[in-house]
């Protein structure tokens, strides 16, 4: 390991794969909890994210080295057989129901059938405790999205006014030298202006570097405007802005309109912008 510290949300070279390996460490600790139990087990909270890949929030009152089960009511209480090291904590909820549940199997989530199965689960469950906030949040949330910093990046620019660009999208009719595909972390393809994130594996593996220098070269030779990121760009609201305006800036040199705000709007105001209405009765 290096001295390097990442930021907070900051992808790093083995991200992914610590994702994974926590995934399938928890479900270890799952199966081994279900062979303790006296009836089957829903697994919620943390756990659940866990069990799907997703990063933890960095903020989150819920002791996270704990399962999190839930139940529908005090009478579902499983009795489980205490295993070393594996505590079980028990949510009760009354909405489980077999239409809230998203099965787990050994192999790697599909994160856009999780992301479809989110808006579903929201749209059809009946009215509870904190429903329009995920309603509202749900208008923000993208597919195909890879890291925290990512939507970092993204909601902070467009709350200054930057259009929805595509994430992780494949660029058309331009590969690298072996047939390749190249993507970009976000695009705004019709203006051939791209964002790319670079996390410090980006600048420390010699593979990766060769790789964004390639890729860069070939996007530039074709007219595209790339716009690097790090993680300083992130660090602070003013640092955001300045970003936001150096894309708004791109983007316009190519014929977009942009509707600039110079100091940042709430997230709810982004929803609102992005067809969210607050409703109490929902």
């Amino acid at each position: 390991m290096n001295d390097y510290e990442p930021l907070p949300g900051e992808p790093t070279a083995t991200m992914f794969q610590s994702l994974e390996q926590i995934r399938r460490q928890t479900l270890q600790r799952c199966t081994a909890t279900v062979g303790q139990s006296d009836r089957q087990l829903l697994f919620g909270m943390t756990t659940a994210l866990e069990l799907q890949g997703v990063p933890m929030p960095s903020r989150c009152n819920l002791d996270t080295a704990a399962l999190h089960v839930t139940v529908r009511m005090r009478s579902g209480r499983p009795h489980i057989r205490p295993l070393k090291s594996v505590p079980v904590i028990v949510h009760i909820w009354s909405h489980c129901t077999p239409q809230s549940l998203i099965h787990i199997s050994n192999g790697a989530p599909d994160a856009d059938k999780l992301y479809l199965e989110l808006q579903r689960f929201i749209k059809e469950m009946p009215p509870f405790r904190g429903k329009s906030i995920c309603r509202q949040a749900m208008t923000l949330v993208r597919p195909n999205v890879w890291s925290p910093a990512e939507s970092s990046l993204r909601l902070g620019v467009q709350r200054h006014g930057i259009p929805d660009g595509r994430c992780n999208v494949v660029v058309p009719g331009i590969t690298f030298r072996s047939g390749a595909a190249i993507s970009l972390d976000i695009a705004w393809v019709e203006f051939k202006v791209g964002v790319e994130y670079d996390g410090d594996h980006h600048r420390t593996d010699k593979v990766q570097w060769r790789r964004d220098n390639e890729e860069r070269e070939r996007l530039r030779a074709h007219g595209w405007i790339l716009i690097i990121v790090t993680a300083q760009n992130l660090i602070d609201e003013m640092s955001i802005a300045e970003l936001a305006l150096r894309i708004a800036r791109r983007l316009a040199e190519r014929g977009a309109t942009i509707e600039f705000e110079v100091i940042a709007i709430s997230l709810e105001e982004l929803a609102r912008k992005h067809g969210y209405r607050y409703d109490r009765r929902r």
